[in-house]
């Protein structure tokens, strides 16, 4: 349980990081910065979540 829990700090240190980036990034407008954001996310949830599972942009759906 320690590995699994060390991983989602890292995980979580990484999106912290890649939001600083996304609202430095993205200083012209706010949906400049939640574009980048959200981009962050989704490669995070991909990695969790493979095929059959889909990450798109919008809602949480569960079908």
């Amino acid at each position: 349980m320690s590995n699994l829990l060390d991983l989602l700090k890292i995980e979580s240190n990484e999106l912290a990081v890649s939001f600083k980036k996304a609202s430095i990034e993205g200083q012209g407008t706010p949906q400049e910065v939640s574009d980048r954001r959200e981009t962050a996310v989704k490669k995070l949830l991909e990695k969790y979540f493979p095929f059959p599972f889909r990450i798109a942009k919008g809602n949480i759906s569960d079908s």
